[in-house]
């Protein structure tokens, strides 16, 4: 079964897909007017930890190619002046000086993969502290993707 690449270009856009805000909803900025129903989550992606070069296919179970997908690095030990549990939000974080990052992620209507390259060694954010991007430990944090469909 083929799947779809959604671009970051594309996510919170008119014509493209809703993102989500800092407590796992869709803004209300991005609903279309008159829209009603709710959002279901599905089983959550995970590539744990974090690989370089790596496929990771979970199925999703929602029955329909999901509409959105929250992608989040979480810290599972301290790095960079993150906690375990801490969540990075990829959305922001995924072009840097125009490159675009190596992680990826193809739905269909049966899966969610995660996809790494072997463009970079390791994914660059912000450390918390000092605000100043480093290279992550890839053995510390692990990248999840959550689907959600709207019913």
């Amino acid at each position: 079964a083929g799947g779809e690449f959604v671009p970051w270009s594309s996510v919170g856009v008119a014509n493209g897909v809703a993102s989500l805000d800092s407590t796992g909803k869709v803004p209300v900025a991005q609903i279309p007017s008159g829209s009603t129903g709710t959002l279901t989550a599905g089983t959550p992606c995970e590539l744990n930890p974090y690989a370089v070069n790596a496929l990771q296919a979970t199925a999703h179970g929602l029955g329909a190619i999901p509409k959105v997908v929250d992608l989040y690095l979480e810290c599972l030990t301290a790095d960079g002046g993150y906690t375990a549990g801490d969540q990075v939000d990829l959305g922001a974080f995924n072009t840097l000086n125009g490159v675009t990052s190596n992680v990826h992620v193809v739905r269909d209507s049966t899966n969610l993969t995660i996809i790494t390259s072997t463009v970079a060694t390791a994914m660059l954010i912000p450390d918390k502290g000092t605000k100043v991007l480093f290279t992550i430990t890839v053995a510390n944090w692990k990248v999840v993707a959550v689907p959600y469909k709207l019913n």
